[in-house]
């Protein structure tokens, strides 16, 4: 059986700039009888300046990138940042519904 989840009250107040613009955005899917569907979807990344914090040593470093998906209905095939296959557990994590990539390149693909 499917769980049901309840919607989360979130307030205006609540909401951050985005840590990321995204300038371009494509999407490429993939129908097959036999896979069922796969969907490639490519970020272009800019850090948004008005998220990015100062490091100890006076550098400074974009947050982690958070996307937002459905664990119950895709499932995450692969992540490639700026051409490079990420590793689950190393380079990204995925918690719950959350994709986390701690340290994002300029162009993520993703699919699933």
């Amino acid at each position: 059986s499917t769980e049901t989840k309840s919607p989360v009250e979130v307030f205006r107040e609540d909401y951050l700039p985005s840590p990321y613009t995204i300038p371009s955005l494509s999407m490429d899917f993939k129908i097959t009888p036999d896979e069922g569907t796969i969907v490639t979807t490519t970020l272009n990344l800019v850090p948004n300046p008005l998220s990015i914090k100062n490091d100890d040593d006076g550098g400074s470093s974009p947050p982690p990138l958070v996307l937002d998906g459905d664990a119950t209905s895709i499932t995450l095939l692969s992540v490639t940042m700026d051409g490079t296959l990420l590793t689950a557990g190393v380079d990204y994590t995925v918690s719950g519904d959350k994709l986390i990539i701690q340290n994002p390149g300029q162009r993520l693909e993703t699919a699933g």
